[in-house]
This record gives C-alpha cells, sequence and structure tokens, in this order.
C-alpha cells in the first residue's frame, strides 16, 4: 500500500512538473515592438522583435530627436546605435505615453531591446518577488502605476 500510494504521488508530481506553465510560454516569444522615429516634420515607424538583436532601421538621412517607445522601458531596457555620441532622456509626449528624447539630434542606425515589461495596471511584484520593470509607470503598492494622473475640475 505503502509503495503504490507513493508512486502515484510521484507520477502526479512529475506529471505537473513536466507540464510547461503559460506563463512561460508567453516569456519564450519575444515581444514585437513598434517605435515611431520624430525628425522635425518628418517621421517614420519600425516594428520589430524585442530579441535582443540589433534591427536597421533603414533611415540613415533623418536627424531623430524623439523616439515613441510604448510597450517598453526603453532607457533600460534598449540599446540605440548612431554614427556619433548621443545623450538620451526619458520624456513623456502630451497624454503620458513614454519617449525617449535624443541629443543632438542624428541619424538612428539601428536598434534593438531585450525582455519585456510589465503593463500599466499590471503586477509588477507577486509575493514579493519582482516580476519585471514597468513599461511605461512606476510600481506601487504591487502594481505598474501611470505616471500622469489626469485631473478633472
Amino acid at each position: 500500500m505503502k509503495f503504490s500510494l507513493a508512486s502515484t504521488l510521484l507520477a502526479a508530481v512529475a506529471a505537473v512538473s513536466a507540464a510547461p506553465s503559460k506563463q512561460l510560454d508567453d516569456r519564450s516569444t519575444p515581444a514585437e515592438l513598434t517605435f515611431r522615429f520624430h525628425a522635425a516634420a518628418a517621421q517614420y515607424d519600425l516594428s520589430f522583435p524585442a530579441d535582443g538583436q540589433f534591427h536597421e532601421t533603414g533611415n540613415t538621412e533623418l536627424n531623430v530627436n524623439l523616439i515613441d517607445t510604448p510597450g517598453i522601458n526603453a532607457m533600460s531596457q534598449c540599446e540605440f546605435k548612431t554614427n556619433g555620441a548621443m545623450a538620451l532622456a526619458p520624456t513623456l509626449d502630451t497624454s503620458g505615453n513614454p519617449q525617449v528624447a535624443v541629443g543632438p539630434p542624428q541619424p538612428i542606425i539601428a536598434v534593438k531591446c531585450w525582455g519585456s515589461c510589465v503593463p500599466i495596471y499590471g503586477d509588477c511584484f507577486i509575493n514579493g518577488v519582482p516580476q519585471g520593470a514597468c513599461c511605461s509607470g512606476y510600481c506601487a503598492a504591487n502594481k505598474c502605476r501611470p505616471f500622469q494622473v489626469s485631473v478633472t475640475y
């Protein structure tokens, strides 16, 4: 009796641990990102996976000064390749969406991003374990909160 009960429990534990969890499946596929690059009056979009590989922009003539970066914390999870020295600064558009300011304005040759981020109102901590950086906002009370808080009078 002891042997069959122990065997049954062992088989159940093995079956549960062998089955891949949905969370692991979701994380195995890189997030698809779309950035909008602003250069004075011109702009262009680039869609690419957050797979840690450089993706060429194909626009080496436009002097980019601002990049819309929804869906990821670009300041900590992306790298931008240019021909010259540049400074990057985080900023927000008028709706509170994340952007990266580029100074001095110059062509962005390629971009790479990695990892994933937690969307607004997603759990940034579960049982005290960090789940990732907030895409656009900050972590408070275990949830990612938006930077912009609108006030109606």
